[in-house]
């Protein structure tokens, strides 16, 4: 019987998202791992830089390019131009070797910082041997290719194999250059993530007193076909927060105190990737935090919310609830605001006079679908009067 060959699918924009976390996470654990004195592992970044910034085999292109490039973002740096031979020529003739000290950095941290296109900074002249130039993109695809990122040759680079003789307590120059640019590649990805893993809910809630057995979902978004979920719960008085990401981890956060019944109140729930490759996800309540957790990895969460399917006073998939609450208006952001922003929200909210809410009552529950704007309500809408002034922040009518 004839063999069937492999059929070719194009991966997903999701796909490849996937594949830029797994990248990044490698990058991070061989880091963790040279840190430790497990200098082979260095290899394994040789192999991964090349795969996120310089590949180039057929039909393939650097993965953190390709997810910059459908997500419409710019990959740019800043780094200090490189004017040595300009100002001491007379040191260059007959220099051996020389790394270019161009400081590169995500942000203008420097008085002589400028910025520059990820691509164009590869095309850089980084490293001058035996009066040879080498650009920083010739240098990651040599070593990945040579030295067991991609394949182990029998042969390589004459230069490059004395390059690696050079160095400080029996580890290469060139491999702590290596290992710096490991860390901006990482920067600088973990930044694409979070423009799509971050993000930030404000709702305005009006919660009775009503006692229900078990859970009470108020909000649960479940993205079609992945485990990803976000689902905001009440239980025994308290604020829950259960999130699932795409590869099937889910973490609780709870209140630390009771919600206050009766009253319009904000509640804000944020998740972010940080800068140490971490998730944080917080709950605040009229602006005091309440629960906050910070995760050993960071969550990969899709914060496109526009392709949930979202239910408000049920839980996806379950039956509906005996409970009954007002919700006011709904903020979503796919980005955590800065300070200054957060307060502006919170302001906004705060000086919000409503004449009446959307009651959600028993067995009553509303349906955003993927791909749809609207909640549509499985009965009739009902609405109720309520007074939100300082004076009245607990009468409602119907």
């Amino acid at each position: 019987m004839k063999e069937e060959h492999f059929q070719h699918v194009t991966k997903s924009g999701h796909e490849r998202i996937k594949e830029l976390y797994y990248a990044l996470r490698i990058i991070t654990d061989s880091r963790a791992l040279i840190f430790k004195g497990h200098y082979y592992q260095i290899s394994v970044i040789y192999g991964q830089l090349r795969s996120l910034l310089t590949e180039r085999s057929k039909k393939m292109s650097p993965l953190l390019f390709e997810v910059a490039s459908f997500m419409e973002k710019e990959l740019e740096i800043y780094h200090i131009p490189d004017t040595f031979e300009e100002d001491a020529p007379q040191f260059t003739e007959g220099m051996t070797f020389r790394i270019s000290s161009n400081s590169p950095s995500r942000y203008k941290s420097h008085p002589k910082h400028i910025k520059i296109a990820l691509s164009e900074y590869l095309e850089i002249d980084l490293l001058t041997y035996k009066g040879r130039k080498f650009k920083l993109k010739r240098i990651i695809e040599e070593l990945a290719n040579r030295y067991g990122g991609a394949h182990y040759s029998r042969t390589t680079h004459r230069y490059l194999y004395e390059m690696l003789s050079i160095g400080f307590n029996g580890q290469p120059m060139l491999n702590q250059f290596v290992i710096q640019l490991s860390d901006l590649t990482t920067d600088l990805g973990i930044s694409l993530l979070k423009t799509v893993t971050d993000i930030d809910f404000y709702i305005h809630f009006y919660l009775t007193e009503k006692k229900v057995k078990g859970d009470i979902f108020l909000f649960d978004y479940q993205l079609p076909n992945n485990p990803n979920r976000f689902s905001l719960i009440l239980n025994h008085g308290r604020l829950h927060f259960l999130i699932v990401d795409s590869f099937g981890n889910d973490h609780l956060i709870s209140a630390e105190q009771p919600i206050e019944y009766g009253k319009m109140q904000l509640v804000d729930v944020s998740v972010e990737v940080t800068k140490t490759y971490k998730s944080r996800i917080k709950i605040y309540v009229e602006e005091n935090l309440v629960a906050e957790l910070t995760t050993d990895v960071p969550l990969l969460t899709i914060n496109e919310l526009e392709v949930f399917d979202a239910y408000f006073n049920k839980q996806v998939g379950g039956n509906d609830q005996e409970y009954e609450f007002g919700m006011g208006e709904i903020f979503i952001f796919g980005k955590i605001p800065n300070h200054f922003d957060k307060l502006e929200v919170y302001d906004y909210f705060y000086s919000k006079e409503y004449k009446d809410i959307l009651w959600l009552g028993e067995k009553v529950y509303g349906r955003k679908k993927p791909n749809e704007r609207n909640i549509n309500l499985s009965k009739k809408i009902q609405r109720k009067k309520i007074s939100i002034s300082p004076e009245t922040n607990n009468k409602t009518e119907s």
